[in-house]
């Protein structure tokens, strides 16, 4: 088998845009995902049951990619002490996830951000998550300043 080298440019490099009009629907993105992923929803009890074991009862949880809000939503029931900070550079999946949030009864725990997380301020969290978020980045160098900037 020959693989075949992938010559585009960073900027040609383009990024699923959820706030583009034309681009990804952000509202559709949860049933998307459900089609196209096998074990969509055991994924999220998996990392419920790894965070169990290892996080303090006030935890505060760093979500990595928040929109959408699966994420913040299963863990902020899972985990009724926690608080969480939720990163995402989409303003439309964001608004999904506060829509989320709020039906759930959570925005006194949570706080969402629009940006990155090389945005946020220097504040320590106990863990972070980011589920499905490093394929939508390029496969340059950003997924290793991503997975940098993560590290704790």
């Amino acid at each position: 088998m020959k693989l075949k080298k992938n010559n585009k440019t960073k900027e040609e490099k383009q990024r699923v845009n959820f706030d583009n009009d034309n681009g990804f629907p952000a509202e559709e993105y949860e049933n998307l995902a459900r089609k196209f992923i096998p074990g969509y929803d055991g994924l999220y009890s998996l990392a419920e049951v790894l965070l169990a074991e290892s996080l303090p009862a006030k935890a505060h949880i760093l979500v990595i990619g928040a929109g959408g809000g699966k994420e913040v939503v299963t863990f902020g029931k899972a985990f009724p002490d926690a608080n969480f900070t939720g990163v995402d550079p989409s303003k439309k999946m964001l608004g999904v996830a506060r829509e989320l949030v709020e039906k759930a009864n959570l925005q006194s725990r949570v706080s969402l951000i629009r940006g990155t997380i090389s945005d946020l301020d220097e504040t320590r969290f106990d863990t972070a998550t980011a589920m499905l978020v490093m394929h939508f980045l390029p496969d340059d160098d950003e997924k290793l300043d991503f997975l940098q900037d993560i590290h704790i």
